[in-house]
């Protein structure tokens, strides 16, 4: 991203961010002051991994290790599908067991992989990500989701302490709010990026 902006030549944009993607947009910010946004929107976004350690999403102690140690063991590799999966209940029963079934279809390697890595970054640099929005001086818009279970409004209540110039706007709806409150995020968004002259 960063070197797309200097190609370019980009000097006025905004980083938007859904979850993870809100994360990105803060190790942006830390790690780019040369290039920094002129406003942000983080959408259910967190300084800090949500989760337990080592804990996989909301997933016990012994089914976050099983994935770890399926992630990391190579024991599942994903088949070649010469045909359409069948998902409906009968389809799965067909399989030795749900989660095996799961498995073969999803990259699982690549999310806990993902999580591992957001889980190490935010551990490690926890100081000056905290000390990065606490400099911020852009505008930023906060949506928060009222029953989102993976990064609960907590999270973004945290970043607006933090960042001087943050707006917080929560929503109704879960981890899952740009897609179940499309036309009201949407227009948060637009009506922010308008106010800001970005759009």
């Amino acid at each position: 991203l960063y070197e797309l902006i200097r190609m370019k030549k980009i000097r006025s944009f905004a980083l938007i961010g859904h979850s993870l993607g809100g994360s990105i947009a803060i190790a942006y910010c830390m790690f780019h002051h040369d290039r920094s946004p002129t406003s942000m929107v983080l959408v259910e976004s967190s300084t800090s991994y949500p989760f337990g350690r080592h804990q996989l999403f909301h997933l016990g102690p012994t089914l976050s290790k099983l994935f770890h140690f399926l992630a990391h063991h190579q024991l599942i590799k994903p088949p070649l599908l010469t045909k359409d999966t069948d998902l409906s209940l009968e389809g799965v029963r067909e399989e030795f067991h749900m989660v095996y079934h799961l498995l073969r279809l999803t990259t699982i390697r690549s999310i806990v992989k993902t999580l591992e890595n957001a889980e190490q970054f935010a551990r490690e640099y926890k100081q000056r990500i905290n000390s990065t929005l606490h400099n911020l001086h852009i505008p930023t818009l906060l949506i928060a989701g009222e029953q989102d279970g993976i990064i609960p409004p907590h999270f973004s209540q945290y970043i607006f302490k933090l960042v001087r110039k943050a707006e917080l706007k929560v929503s109704i709806g879960d981890h899952r709010i740009v897609t179940q409150q499309a036309p009201e995020i949407s227009h948060l968004i637009e009506g922010f990026l308008q106010q800001k002259g970005l759009s």
